[in-house]
């Protein structure tokens, strides 16, 4: 597998122009952080219900294998512009430096890593969590934070795959968040094709793409339920040398895997376990 740089430096380059006229469109992160005050505080009122609010954001250790808190879950409505959590070596570190880390490491091993940076339900249809669109300020796009780490993280030079743009465009036609928390069929679909139409533009020796059939989907409503299946998410169009082929979850078992995929908590929609799927 050879990786065809000029196509992943293409790639980049479009992306951070993406996120810098975003954030130019908005003033600077400041400005935009702070236009978003009162909405901020709009959500602090509802997530004081789950007893949750800036405990979130103290400088506590993060299991550096944890999508969510590392991405849209903690950097989110009421996280401050920039923060650190003690993260890779007991190390305090800002988010991206640990998606960063997390890159180094596969690096090492061989590894390719693949960031597919997943958005929230409530970034992409923010009247369901804010029905007051006069708190939104006007913004289309409710988390700075979440935008600024992103660029950050892309800067560093992690493979990233920003699936916002792709969501946004899509929203008025088709739903692409399930009823529930996760992504629909026609959200995974979007994904598993941006993931696809990446690997084939930036990998010589991809040559062919297959998809699954259906196949049973779980995940989890909380820590305390059992797993529940879900009838909305699809299969997925998988890269492959062969019919074959999958993208399994990396682990123990998978450690010889030459592409890692990671991602939050979305990605459950691919499997039980979610997080990060390689091949």
């Amino acid at each position: 597998m050879k990786l065809i740089a000029e196509s992943i430096e293409k790639h980049r380059q479009e992306q951070l122009q993406v996120l810098n006229d975003e954030c130019l469109s908005n003033g600077s992160y400041e400005q935009w952080y702070r236009d978003l005050e009162p909405f901020r505080r709009y959500m602090q009122k509802r997530y004081i219900c789950f007893h949750l609010g800036k405990r979130l954001y103290k400088n506590r250790y993060v299991e550096t294998g944890e999508g969510d808190l590392l991405d849209h879950h903690t950097i989110s409505y009421l996280a401050p512009l920039d923060y650190k959590n003690i993260g890779w070596g007991s190390r305090s570190l800002y988010a991206y430096e640990q998606i960063k880390g997390i890159s180094d490491y596969f690096k090492k091993r061989g590894t390719r890593f693949i960031y597919a940076a997943l958005p929230n339900k409530g970034v992409v249809y923010p009247s369901r969590i804010c029905p007051d669109e006069s708190f939104m300020a006007g913004k289309s796009i409710n988390v700075p934070q979440w935008r600024k780490y992103l660029y950050q993280v892309i800067d560093a030079g992690v493979e990233t795959i920003d699936v916002l743009p792709s969501f946004m465009k899509m929203r008025d036609q088709h739903q692409v968040f399930s009823k529930e928390h996760h992504i629909s069929s026609v959200g995974a679909k979007i994904i598993s094709d941006l993931i696809a139409d990446y690997l084939r533009r930036t990998t010589e020796g991809i040559i062919s793409v297959c998809q699954i059939e259906r196949e049973e989907r779980y995940y989890f409503l909380s820590d305390y339920r059992e797993p529940v299946k879900s009838e909305e998410l699809c299969s997925i169009c998988l890269i492959s040398k062969n019919r074959k082929g999958k993208i399994p979850y990396w682990n123990q078992d998978t450690k010889n895997s030459k592409i890692a995929i990671f991602g939050d908590c979305n990605l459950q929609s691919y499997s039980g376990v979610g997080g990060g799927y390689c091949c």
